[in-house]
């Protein structure tokens, strides 16, 4: 079962997440967070880059390399994991992202 969310073209993409282990905070000092967003045909939409990374409380944010702009993501599903790296290389479920036009510019 994958989880989806459904997310406008053009707004501001930059999920505040959390890593945590029966509802407590893991300490994520050290690990190597990795995170892309990609068509179903593999193409590459954004490379998330990590910000306000607090590593005791195992929180950050992920949002869009200035390479890759929210307003050029394409229409339709598109595909998003995350990859964390403490040692050991291990990624999330994938995320479908039901991108939709957005109406007001």
């Amino acid at each position: 079962m994958s989880t989806s969310i459904t997310y406008k073209r053009g707004d501001t993409f930059a999920p505040a997440l959390a890593v945590t282990e029966n509802n407590v905070a893991v300490d994520i000092t050290g690990w190597t967070i990795s995170s892309q967003i990609r068509t179903p045909d593999d193409v590459l939409v954004a490379d998330l880059a990590v910000s306000n990374r607090d590593n005791a409380a195992g929180t950050y944010t992920l949002s869009p390399t200035v390479d890759y702009p929210e307003t050029g993501w394409p229409v339709g599903i598109l595909h998003w994991d995350i990859q964390y790296n403490d040692g050991t290389v291990f990624s999330t479920q994938t995320i479908v992202i039901r991108c939709e036009k957005d109406i007001t510019r």
